[in-house]
This record gives structure tokens, sequence and C-alpha cells, in this order.
């Protein structure tokens, strides 16, 4: 399945810590709407995106207040690339996402993990 096909779609997300995209240039975008909720059982927060492939990112919380959604941002010193990832820290999670655009290498089959890779770091999401 394709971006194109996922932009529909999205993708579902749970319990850890997730990549969204990674990018190795600027002027790249990726435009989305997050949804989650951590613990599952929580009200969640809606997040909208806007990330050019490095350190220019616009993040809006359109609604919720759930501390446990959160976003990271880093350079992976292995790869060169900037990566933006997910994290459902509750003591579990549910989340979906809704594809706008993007430009970015996403990898639809990313795997959740349980330990945040430490060159990333936290997102203030206003």
């Amino acid at each position: 399945m394709s971006v194109e096909d996922k932009k529909r779609l999205g993708r579902r997300f749970f319990k850890g810590y997730t990549k969204l995209v990674e990018s190795k240039y600027w002027y790249n975008h990726y435009v989305a709407l997050i949804f989650g909720a951590s613990p599952a059982s929580n009200l969640g927060s809606l997040i909208a995106i806007d990330w050019k492939g490095d350190e220019l990112i616009s993040v809006t919380r359109f609604l919720g207040n759930n501390d446990n959604v959160k976003l990271y941002l880093g350079r992976n010193p292995e790869t060169n690339m900037h990566e933006l990832w997910l994290g459902l820290i509750g003591l579990d999670g549910d989340g979906s996402e809704f594809i706008i655009q993007s430009r970015e290498s996403i990898d639809l089959d990313s795997k959740t993990v349980e330990t945040l890779p430490s060159y990333l770091k936290v997102i203030s999401i206003s």
C-alpha cells in the first residue's frame, strides 16, 4: 500500500514510541492530523502538525489536553536523517493519523518501540 492509499486511512498507533516520518532535507513537508489518547480510556488530544523536514515545525493542539501524547524531533546520527516521532506514554494508548501532505519518507510498517532513541527531544505542543 502506498502513501497515497494511506492518506485517507492513515496509520494506527498504540502505547510506545513510533517514528512518523524522516527527511534529509529542510524543504519537504509532512502535514497531518494526529489523534492520541494515553491511557486509551482518557480523553485524547487532536494535534495538527506541519513539519518542513528539519527543525522547522509547527504543532497546534485543537482539542484535548492529554499530557501522555507527545511529539519528538531529532537527527539520527547513524543515518543523518531528521526524524519525527509520536509517543503514547501512558499505561496504554491508542492513536490514529490522517496524512494531508507528505513528500517525506514514511515507513508505513514502522514498528512501535518501548524506548525512545536518545537523539530525540520533546516538542512543545501549544
